[in-house]
């Protein structure tokens, strides 16, 4: 590690009840992969969604029943390889 770098901490849930407790707004943002995240991370974004909307809007099926288990765990961890600071939920029907 170089001098000047920091070790950054990723929010918890119960810092996100802090925050809205604090009447801070908090917006979640989806994410469904690892340079979205990364970017978003970087621009200050508290939280993101990965949602199983990723079988329309990355996997190319035309709904969400096909998307599986597996598929969202691959994503989930793409993202939050990318989410240092960020909390990130996953949710799926499957």
């Amino acid at each position: 590690m170089s001098a000047n770098s920091e070790i950054v901490r990723r929010l918890t849930v119960g810092d996100i009840a802090k925050l809205h407790g604090d009447g801070r707004r908090i917006a979640m943002l989806t994410a469904y992969d690892y340079p979205t995240a990364k970017l978003l991370d970087e621009a200050g974004s508290l939280s993101f969604l990965v949602g199983d909307s990723l079988g329309r809007a990355m996997l190319g099926y035309e709904n969400e029943i096909p998307v599986s288990m597996a598929d969202m765990l691959h994503h989930t961890a793409a993202v939050t390889r990318g989410a240092k600071h960020a909390l990130v939920v996953a949710t799926c029907r499957s």
